[in-house]
């Protein structure tokens, strides 16, 4: 018997037609129109709608969500349906289907393009015809934008001029759908085939497109219906027109037209690099998805992230689902809860190339990843902080995609209970890839990484694995994950909806993470195009509205603009803490360490160029001077201070007033920068060394040698790699072994820990800078006659001060000493001072805070992994020649010749050599946990002598 598809296909669509009758007849009609199953309950929604509860007779609950059995009540606690003899799980509502109506849709003139319903036709300047989103629009003369009825087309000034109601910007066109070939009835009928067979006989091309002949004797696609195909074998031109290959253009009658380059057939496709990957040989244009087709191939819908029909024929937008009896793409949320609208924030001013991660609003402005462009009242662009948003008419506010703007309630409601389905759609053959798509890894550690658009996830061995979906929710199990925005259900083996969804989708498998072959690059934080922050911390804006680092990655910005906290806790500006969100009355559990990294080489100590012809030391930040000159901050990526005579650590803000660098965790005196070094280092010999004790001053400070200095308040300490002087940003310091690093007055240099060590205090241990080359010392300077006092000097009576940052204390002789801290308080016996906002407990020898007691736990250490595998960054903390940790660890000793690491920075180690504390707790081995340390050791040893001038 012979096999006629066409008789095929109508047979088909009657059966599919009685279907569709016999299941109206049998279905439950709601109160609005929708259709529940026969044996279904109607259960009304908020929104006046209607869901199904599969359920006859039930009992509607009063969350809208679920239902329950005859004769038993909803018991919303427990989640039960319940009656004197039997409890029962609730059961979930399923939304209820719409009435089929026709999807109208604007055909255009040329009969093969068409439009969305209250759209209007406007000719593309390539011939094609184009959509302007409103009824009875203007089409404007450029071809390109589009104006609302009753308005005229001001192309000069790109707005669209109205005698009554203003001016209002320009519309752009979007491209019109293309009819597929069995949307073209002819006498009621269908066309049996989407596509055109070459002459080849080989290779066929989309309906709507021309065959046109390749260079190597096979048949690609020219995308236009009777095109005219150039004799250059690459390109073709609209009907009607010429191919001019020397101006690369198409002319006829009406003037010239781009012309298009022809696409291989569906055997000889070429991949551009935007396209989605099938597989390793195939691919489909970009905003399309692969689809498979019933013979095992692929196929293109024209959609992105659309879903693939059961009858590998057709596809529905992403969110809805294939109805395939009435030919229909069905919603199945029946959301009840709108969600909150968004702010907007301002654009970014486009001052050179978008990168390919921007999102373009136009020739000059750009939003980040991730975002939405949106017009604003004023005609400007503003970004919606949320990908594919809908603009609200407001143009103040933003929803996310897929919902719409309820003015009135300032709500984003869902609009997916539908009246009518939107139609489905035929796919387009797939492309071929003639090579692989470029993607990046996503790094989990300094060894493993999982490929882009999945998630790493750690194993139930402590390694890695690859979840692969981007931002996924990795399950306890150490087995399956989850998508963004769901919760892993164990017991059920699903992913399930915070939202009470109706179905919850099946988890997925981890696959092994890759190895990784290279270093992840360290970069900056960017704020804005104009500022970033360092890697690991979190760009805050200031009260002023410029931009400052917190010194924690993926930090809390406090409202007050000046403080910030760790990621997860909230800021308590009254009582000036970072709080768990979590209100826990007991003390969070501690944390299990992770091995050391192992230290396979030192870190090259490099010059920091200032510009072409200045630079300063390794680990100090160039900063400009008042005269416009360079001079080097002490300091590594440290802030310049607007008076351009002091500079503050990284993180921390200049307080030009009160003369420190404020943070959110404490204040600390300004460091006063010191000149560049113009020409190469002068190289000095330990037997040249002065044998004075004390270095003679000068106005430039201290004389190391007969050629070289230091600042005011610094102290001379020989650099042994450099075999040069160095500064020591301290005054009378302590100059380490290493020739590297220096310790205040009365520490002892702890070079296994780099540390400052003194009477159970630790500290970090100070950079030396090269000291000052002069290139003439005069006979006067050695002898030191005078010192310049310092613009920023606290000046304690007419004849005597005290260095910046410091504050004065008597003496018990009367004199005057100096306490090296910001508006320290000065203790009754004269002798010792403690930071601002504490008293003096002279009982104790102790600097008290009043504070509620904190308790706890210690955190264990674990062994430090020495494996030279691995590779670091010049940000990890080093424990001894082998091993270092992160920079947001601490190393502790675990023996004599062992570290592990602490995940707390600047942690206290526990004596047991098993346990740690975070910063600002003691240990404690009668409650096995951290307490928080009752007060400050005073400074006792740090009351500086007298200075007069």
């Amino acid at each position: 018997m012979f096999y006629n598809p066409k008789r095929y296909f109508h047979t088909m669509m009657r059966v599919c037609v009685l279907v569709c009758v016999l299941g109206v007849c049998s279905a439950l009609i709601c109160p609005d129109g929708g259709m529940c199953e026969d044996g279904d309950t109607c259960c009304e929604t908020p929104s006046g709608k209607y869901g199904c509860c599969p359920l006859p007779n039930a009992e509607c609950c009063s969350d809208h969500l679920h239902c329950c059995y005859e004769n038993t009540l909803c018991d919303l606690e427990h989640s039960k349906c319940i009656n004197k003899t039997i409890s029962l799980p609730l059961v979930r509502r399923t939304p209820a289907k719409q009435a089929t109506e026709q999807v109208k849709a604007v055909v255009c003139p040329d009969g093969e393009s068409e439009c969305p319903d209250d759209t209007t036709c406007c000719e593309m300047p390539d011939g094609n015809w184009g959509c302007c989103p409103m009824v009875k629009a203007v089409c404007c003369d450029d071809k390109r934008h589009c104006c609302p009825q009753g308005t005229t087309c001001d192309l000069i000034h790109s707005k669209c001029v109205s005698p009554s109601y203003g001016s209002t910007p320009l519309w752009r066109k979007f491209s019109a759908r293309r009819r597929a070939s069995w949307e073209k009835r002819t006498n009621g009928e269908r066309e049996s085939s989407p596509y055109i067979v070459c002459p080849d006989q080989a290779t066929m091309c989309p309906d709507g497109t021309t065959c046109c002949a390749l260079s190597n004797g096979s048949y690609g696609c020219c995308p236009m219906p009777k095109a005219v195909c150039c004799s250059d074998h690459m390109h073709c031109c609209p009907e009607g027109t010429t191919c001019d290959l020397s101006h690369s253009t198409c002319v006829g009658a009406n003037g010239n037209a781009a012309w298009a380059t022809k696409i291989p057939g569906l055997t000889y496709p070429k991949v551009k690099v935007e396209d989605v990957p099938c597989d390793d040989t195939k691919a489909c244009p970009d905003d399309t998805t692969c689809c498979m087709t019933a013979e095992g191939d692929w196929a293109c819908c024209p959609l992105p992230k659309a879903v693939c029909c059961e009858d590998h024929i057709h596809c529905c937008p992403s969110g809805t689902t294939c109805d395939l009896a009435a030919g229909t793409c069905d919603s199945p949320f029946n959301l009840v809860a709108p969600v909150p609208w968004l702010e907007k924030v301002p654009a970014l001013s486009r001052t050179h190339k978008v990168k390919v991660e921007d999102v373009p609003c136009d020739d000059t402005k750009a939003c980040p990843d991730d975002t939405t462009c949106c017009m604003t009242a004023e005609g400007d662009w503003a970004c919606c902080p949320l990908p594919k948003a809908v603009c609200c008419e407001d143009h103040i506010h933003c929803c996310p995609s897929g919902t719409t703007c309820d003015l009135a309630a300032g709500t984003c409601d869902s609009p997916f209970n539908l009246v009518a389905p939107v139609p489905w759609l035929e796919k387009v053959p797939a492309l071929a890839r003639t090579h692989k798509v470029k993607v990046e890894d996503v790094p989990c550690d300094d060894t493993k990484a999982c490929p882009d658009d999945t998630t790493c996830c750690m194993t139930a061995e402590g390694d890695w694995a690859c979840c692969p979906l981007p931002k996924a929710v990795c399950c306890e199990d150490h087995i399956h994950c989850c998508p963004s925005g769901t919760t892993c259900d164990l017991a059920a083996g699903t992913c399930d909806s915070p939202f009470n969804l109706v179905a919850p989708v099946p988890w997925l498998e981890k696959v092994p993470a890759l190895s990784r072959t290279h270093k992840v690059k360290v970069e900056d934080v960017p704020c804005d195009d104009t500022k970033a922050c360092p890697d690991d911390t979190t760009c805050c804006k200031t009260a002023e509205g410029d931009w400052a680092c917190c010194p924690l990655p993926k930090a809390v910005c406090c409202e007050d603009h000046i403080h910030c906290c760790p990621s997860g806790t909230t800021c308590d500006l009254a009582a000036g803490t970072c709080d768990s969100p979590f209100n826990l009355v007991a003390p969070v559990p501690w944390l299990e360490k992770v091995p050391a990294l192992s230290r396979t080489h030192k870190v090259k100590v490099e010059n920091v160029p200032c510009d072409d012809t200045k630079a300063c030391p390794d680990d100090t930040t160039c900063c400009k001077t008042a005269e416009g000159d360079w001079a080097c901050c002490p300091l590594p990526k440290a802030v310049c201070c607007e008076d351009h005579i002091h500079c503050c650590p990284h993180g921390s803000v200049c307080n030009l007033a009160a003369q420190t660098c404020d943070s959110a965790l404490s204040s600390v005196p300004m460091l006063r920068k010191i000149p560049t070094v113009p020409s190469p280092s002068f190289t000095a010999h330990a037997n040249n060394i002065a044998n004075d004790d004390s270095p003679l001053l000068t106005q430039h400070g201290h004389m190391c040698d007969d050629r070289t200095s230091c600042p005011r308040d610094n102290t001379c300490c020989y650099m042994d790699k450099q075999k040069a002087w160095g500064c020591c940003p301290l005054p009378k310091a302590v100059c380490c072994s290493d020739g590297e690093h220096c310790c205040p007055s009365g520490y002892k240099c702890n070079e296994g820990r780099t540390s400052c060590h003194k009477a159970g205090q630790e500290i970090s241990w100070y950079t030396k800078h090269k000291a000052r080359v002069s290139l003439e010392v005069t006979a006067e300077e050695k002898q030191g006659s005078e010192v310049t006092l310092g613009i920023g000097d606290v000046r304690c009576d007419p004849m005597s001060t005290c260095a910046s940052g410091s504050t004065c204390c008597k003496l018990p002789t009367g004199e005057w000493a100096c306490c090296p801290l910001v508006k320290a308080v000065c203790c009754e016996d004269h002798e010792h001072c403690c930071p601002q906002g504490y008293t003096c407990n002279l009982q104790s020898g102790t600097c008290v805070k009043p504070s509620p007691t904190h308790t706890l736990p210690r955190t264990r250490l674990s062994a430090a992994d020495t494996s030279d595998a691995l590779t670091h960054t010049g940000a990890d903390v080093t424990c001894d020649a082998l091993t270092r940790c992160s920079s947001s660890q601490t190393c502790c000793q675990t023996s004599d010749s062992t570290w592990a690491c602490c995940p707390y920075q600047q942690a206290v180690c526990c004596a047991d050599m098993r346990h740690c504390c975070p910063r600002g707790y003691i240990c404690n081995p009668e409650v096995k946990g951290c307490t928080r340390a009752p007060g400050l050791t005073w400074w006792d040893d740090f009351l500086l002598e007298k200075l007069a001038h």
